[in-house]
């Protein structure tokens, strides 16, 4: 991988993740487009790093505000810090649920299935962008 296709994901991953849709995925079409295998697995990492840097600059960017809304008092801090712990194990919990039922339904839940390999799929990947787009536009 070149250091241009890196800038290039790079800044479909800045400007598409702030958006109400999904970064990843069009991190995954760019992959395709510039003739990358988004099913590697070094390609699940530099997805997973691209979503790392993403996060860092906006926690440097709204630092700030969130400091003087979140970690304005011991009371704030801990309720929000609640709420995150709260979340992430709601989030996890669907996650783990999510990816049973994909390897069980799409992979037949065969041994050898891991869930990068949908990233292959083109057709998968623009059939969950246009459902979330209608879910946006519903909502």
């Amino acid at each position: 991988m070149t250091a241009l296709q890196i800038f290039v994901l790079a800044v479909v991953q800045g400007a598409a993740e702030l958006l109400p849709v999904s970064s990843s995925a069009h991190v995954i079409l760019a992959e395709k487009l510039t003739g990358l295998d988004p099913t590697a697995p070094d390609m699940t990492f530099v997805l997973v790093m691209l979503h790392l840097g993403t996060m860092f600059a906006v926690i440097v960017y709204f630092w700030r505000s969130w400091k003087e809304t979140y970690f304005a008092s011991r009371s704030a801090c801990h309720a929000n810090g609640l709420q995150v712990a709260l979340a992430t194990a709601v989030t996890g919990v669907v996650g783990l649920v999510l990816l049973q039922l994909i390897k069980l339904v799409v992979g037949g839940n065969g041994p050898g299935f891991e869930i990068e390999q949908l990233f292959g799929n083109t057709r998968l990947i623009a059939t969950a962008l246009d459902g979330a787009g209608l879910l946006i536009i519903v909502a």
